[in-house]
């Protein structure tokens, strides 16, 4: 018999109202994606991580469950080299890392331009 793991269960209550109060930043981020060349599979797939990385809020503020040090959208986590990198490259371009839209910018450039969420570190 093989090792039993351990099942892992979410608590999903409350994600359709976060959502809904949501829906005109998630199409903005649909349609930043879009216009970038992702396709929907692909962009339903960031999404679908950084629903539920955010909490269900799609916020650049998320913070993590239980004080840890992931931040923002699809949690980066603070003091790294990936989250230096991530500030420079909003902060270059004009943006803010409070900012949705522009996390979310560069959340799909990267995937768009992978040399560009990427350091020897990470």
């Amino acid at each position: 018999m093989g090792k039993k793991t351990k099942q892992t269960s979410y608590d999903f209550s409350g994600a359709e109202k976060k959502i809904d109060s949501r829906i005109g930043t998630i199409r903005q981020f649909y349609d930043y994606a879009k216009e970038r060349g992702l396709n929907r599979d692909v962009i339903a797939g960031i999404l679908g991580n950084a629903a539920v990385e955010s909490d269900y809020t799609f916020s650049a503020n998320a913070a993590q469950y239980g004080g840890g040090p992931g931040r923002g959208i699809i949690q980066i986590e603070r003091n790294t080299p990936r989250a230096r990198l991530a500030k420079q490259v909003i902060k270059d371009s004009g943006g803010r890392w409070d900012n949705d839209m522009d996390q979310w910018k560069y959340i799909v450039d990267s995937v768009v331009d992978k040399s560009r969420g990427n350091t020897k570190e990470n």
